[in-house]
């Protein structure tokens, strides 16, 4: 983390960029001079050359040996990324054989496919993956899709062709350009596809995982409205609680600090305790994501814990502090021994279930005569959870008893509340995250403005004839708007297609703790759709008005 991500980061682009420096200039030293200066299209080669073959063959065998290796340690990304490498690797060594388009379709068609049925055909390999496997899914899926659309300029050419017949000129000339130079095509495909794939997969789980809001508040509260904090040293009264206006019910819970080992952690570490009396289930049960077998249903586990001082129930996420989480440091079963860290007194407990996620801190849950039995005068009631009165406002409660009891620090929170201002935590980083990507849509929109501008100097001669034979130059300035928005929808299309499909696999797998419901994001989708598409016809109108200005007599005289 910190100063070794930013420079490996910089290390990977400066990687990157000199490979681009690299491949370009291969690519310029090859370029014949006179048919560069007269912009001729490269000869198409009959033959593969010893080197080319070289390379393919060991693209092919480096992509198998990969996704064997891959097999064999449950590696998910190697799974999934290899078959795409053997399968572009073996393009030159087929195509050799049968038509390249063919070929290159007939490949990229299997990637794809793949990258969205490998969770189905090899799911032991795709049992505990993180988001860097979808990321390489979304990098696969995108590279199969702008294969295939650059594959497509036969179609598309059709459609052009049907177009200019019914009059619409304008569309087949936009299309021409873009058909002929399909590399370049490609790349801003690409692009465009990679950025909108990012920005659709972002915000469809965000959208996914703010829906659950309600039900992960439900299944923390166990019907309870919300909680009350308040000071250890002077704690509130639990008849001072029940007596305020809009208060149904109350449930007292001692709280203290203690110090915690786990079997897979067992390294001492402080951490809350939290008693509970049985009172605590008057109102329902808050839901367990894990239980002891042995307990018929989540009551029945928590009215064991209520009973036995041997018990405890507490949050998966136990003793992983404020960082990510990483490795599981208890499961149901586990036995954690609890210390009083004043007398150094401990005992074991074993975990009888395990909750979500802990929203209000409770820690280890116990028993309210485990806690004061350990911790003695040390286990303060400075908790109590309220219901409130049917029709009630639980917000409108809680504030009222925050202010009502301001000398005992009271802080009254409702469940719903809280679960959404943790959420919102982890969401601002994923907006952030959305705003620099758009940031570089801007950047990649501004570079199709720049391509724009190539074209219209490159074919102004092309442009200075179309003049010369009576095209009017509205129809030129519109085929340089189509042409953009042709590139700009394709790479808008594949990357929102693509992105929702990424989402609903990654929400259905273990990445979260339970599958998320998909749900998609249709007012930010819009945005998506409509913004770009938008942005990218912005970028070409000054190329396209300097096109339609060309005058036929000045184009005409450059030499060739």
């Amino acid at each position: 983390g910190g100063p070794a991500s930013v420079l490996t980061g910089g290390v990977i682009g400066l990687a990157i960029s000199l490979v681009t420096v690299w491949a370009t200039s291969i690519r310029i030293a090859r370029l014949n001079v006179i048919r560069a200066i007269r912009d001729l299209p490269e000869p198409a080669v009959r033959h593969l050359s010893l080197r080319k073959a070289i390379l393919a063959g060991a693209g092919v065998l480096a992509g198998s040996f990969l996704f064997q290796t891959g097999l064999a340690g449950d590696e998910a990304t190697l799974v999934l990324a290899a078959p795409a490498l053997t399968l572009f690797a073996a393009v030159p060594l087929v195509a050799r054989l049968l038509p390249r388009r063919l070929v290159v379709s007939a490949a990229a068609s299997a990637a794809g496919v793949w990258a969205v049925v490998a969770t189905t055909v090899v799911p032991d390999a795709f049992e505990d993956v993180g988001f860097e496997m979808f990321l390489v899914q979304g990098i696969v899926l995108v590279a199969a899709g702008v294969a295939l659309a650059s594959q497509a300029d036969r179609v598309w050419a059709w459609v052009a062709d049907r177009l200019a017949d019914r009059g619409g000129l304008a569309a087949r000339l936009a299309l021409a350009y873009p058909l002929a130079r399909r590399g370049r095509s490609a790349i801003l495909l690409a692009m465009f596809s990679l950025v909108v794939f990012t920005l659709t997969l972002m915000s469809a789980v965000n959208e996914s995982d703010s829906a659950r809001a309600p039900q992960l508040a439900a299944d923390a509260s166990g019907g309870w409205d919300l909680w009350v904090d308040s000071s250890p040293t002077g704690p509130l009264d639990t008849g001072d609680i029940a007596a305020t206006d809009g208060v149904a019910d109350v449930s007292p819970l001692v709280t203290g600090t203690v110090e915690m080992a786990t079997q897979r952690n067992p390294d001492p570490d402080a951490w809350t305790v939290t008693g509970f009396e049985p009172s605590l289930l008057d109102q329902g049960v808050p839901a367990l994501i894990e239980r002891d077998d042995r307990f018929a249903d989540d009551r029945a586990a928590f009215e064991a814990v209520a009973a036995d001082p041997g018990l405890a129930i507490t949050s998966e996420d136990m003793l992983h502090g404020d960082g990510p989480p990483g490795d599981a440091t208890v499961a149901v079963g586990d036995t954690v021994t609890v210390t009083d860290p004043a007398t150094g007194e401990g005992r074991d407990v074993t975990i009888a279930g395990l909750t979500n996620q802990d929203w209000m801190g409770n820690g280890l849950l116990t028993s309210r005569d485990a806690v004061v039995d350990l911790l003695g005068i040390r286990a303060t009631g400075s908790r109590h959870y309220v219901a409130v009165d049917a029709g009630a406002d639980a917000e409108a409660v809680a504030e009222r008893i925050t202010a009502d009891h301001v000398a005992s620090g009271a802080d009254a929170r409702t469940f719903r509340g809280a679960v959404d201002d943790e959420m919102r935590e982890g969401q601002g980083f994923m907006r952030l995250m959305q705003g620099y990507l758009a940031l570089g849509l801007v950047i990649g929109i501004a570079g199709l403005g720049v391509v724009m501008v190539r074209a219209v100097r490159e074919r102004s001669r092309q442009e200075g004839m179309m003049r010369a034979m009576g095209f009017p130059a509205r129809v030129v300035r519109r085929a340089f708007l189509l042409e953009a928005a042709f590139v700009a929808v394709q790479g808008i299309a594949i990357g929102l297609g693509l992105g929702l499909v990424t989402a609903q696999q990654m929400l259905s797998s273990d990445v979260f703790d339970d599958p998320i419901p998909f749900r998609a994001p249709w007012l930010e989708l819009a945005v998506l759709v409509v913004v770009p598409a938008l942005a990218a016809l912005a970028a070409a109108v000054v190329p396209a008005a300097q096109a339609a200005r060309i005058r036929p007599a000045a184009a005409l005289r450059i030499a060739d």
